[in-house]
């Protein structure tokens, strides 16, 4: 931006003074050449003069040298019986100024011609004027414009880059602002700086980062008061699980630990501030499958659904920017969708794919499937009751997707893209 911004003003300069100071040049060379003629002027009077006293051509040649040594300029004249000094007009030319003065060019030069007429006789004074004189001091003049365009063009510019620089900064620093505030640091503020326009900006991102951490902040409270509320009739799920006998008691008790544990977690995450995400962070996916299929294996076992879990053999790691502990709940919520919304019996598949870029989770049931699996896939504000915002979430925070299709088993599949941990 502030080399666009130093172009523009560097154009913009350049085309004004260009404007105007190619006529001035224009007209400076064209004053040189006119302030040469009237000197030239000056010299043919003076030739006129030795003209009309001179008697001979003998008194003439002196004259004409006397009039040469004042002025400088190289004059002759044109006789009836021929030219006295050095013309440099051409006999045509003087016969054409016979009946008037003119200026004819000539080598290197121009001649300025008029006719003296004595009695019967025609004389034409001539004047030399060289291209040299007749530019005398245009160099000069030109090179004093040149500088003066040098000089306010480079003013123009130091001056555009100077406002460019603080132009700029404001503007980096908002956009640097925004992104920590996207990456979720929303502790940053902007200081307001630079044109009136961009501290407004800032004013207005300051007070929407306010509001968004306020509402992050009652939503938090309003977790934590929830899974508070719930801790005392799951201390007492617990005690009772824990007094249970037989064959589904451990399985009973497990489950009960596992709840009391997710509820101490949610308890944490709403009561520490939000924090940006820790670079590099990644679990293995692979462990996370095999410990949650097998915390839900008799379960199914009891409900005589066949599970199959088809997993790598070495460790497939994932980026996620919060805690193992979410990748393990997007297991669980799959898994449970199977058991919540299939019959008995009905068999389901837990695969994990690994390829240079990608990472897919895949659980299949043999189940009645989605409706409308486009319309299961959309986002929504509320509750689907199959959890799927909160895997999506999950997923989209790594880079990844989340898609709903028909299973090969006859009921639903749902695939978990995730970017692969470097």
């Amino acid at each position: 931006m502030r080399r666009s911004l130093v172009l523009v003003a560097l154009a913009c300069a350049s085309a004004i003074l260009v404007a105007v100071l190619v006529p001035l040049a224009v007209v400076t060379r064209e004053v040189a050449r006119r302030t040469a003629l009237a000197d030239a002027e000056r010299s043919v009077t003076a030739v006129v003069g030795v003209i009309a006293s001179a008697d001979g051509r003998s008194a003439l040649a002196r004259g004409l040298a006397e009039v040469v040594a004042v002025s400088g300029h190289a004059v002759s004249v044109h006789t009836p019986d021929g030219p006295v000094g050095f013309p440099q007009a051409r006999p045509p030319q003087a016969d054409a100024a016979r009946n008037g003065p003119l200026v004819e060019p000539a080598a290197d030069g121009v001649v300025l011609l008029r006719p003296v007429r004595l009695g019967e006789e025609t004389f034409v004074a001539e004047v030399f004027l060289p291209d040299e004189r007749l530019e005398r001091g245009v160099g000069r003049a030109w090179a004093v414009l040149a500088a003066v365009v040098v000089i306010m063009v480079t003013g123009a510019v130091v001056m555009v880059d100077r406002l460019a620089v603080g132009l700029v900064g404001s503007v980096r620093r908002l956009a640097t602002a925004a992104h920590r505030f996207g990456q979720g640091d929303l502790v940053e503020r902007i200081e307001p700086t630079g044109p009136p326009e961009l501290v407004d900006v800032a004013l207005t991102f300051n007070r929407m980062a306010q509001r968004i951490t306020a509402l992050l902040a009652a939503e938090r409270s309003r977790a934590a008061d929830l899974s508070h509320r719930l801790r005392t009739p799951l201390t007492a799920l617990r005690i009772d699980a824990e007094k249970l006998r037989g064959p589904d008691a451990d399985r009973v008790l497990r489950a009960a630990r596992h709840l009391d544990a997710e509820l101490d977690r949610m308890i944490r995450d709403a009561s520490r501030p939000a924090a940006p995400a820790a670079d590099g962070t990644s679990c293995d996916l692979v462990a996370v499958v095999v410990e949650r299929t097998a915390f839900w294996a008799p379960l199914a076992e009891d409900e005589e659904r066949r599970c199959s879990v088809h997993c790598p053999a070495d460790p497939v790691p994932v980026p996620v920017p919060a805690e193992r502990e979410d990748v393990a709940a997007v297991v669980d919520l799959l898994i449970g969708n199977v058991f919540r919304h299939t019959p008995p019996g009905t068999a389901f598949k837990v695969t994990v794919h690994a390829d240079g870029h990608r990472v897919t989770l895949v659980v299949d049931d043999a189940g009645p499937g989605f409706p409308d699996p486009s319309a299961a896939a959309r986002p929504s504000s509320g509750s689907t009751g199959l959890g799927l915002d909160i895997a999506r979430r999950v997923v989209e925070a790594t880079g990844g997707v989340l898609r709903l299709r028909r299973s090969p088993l006859g009921g639903a599949q749902v695939v978990l893209a995730f970017a692969r941990a470097s």
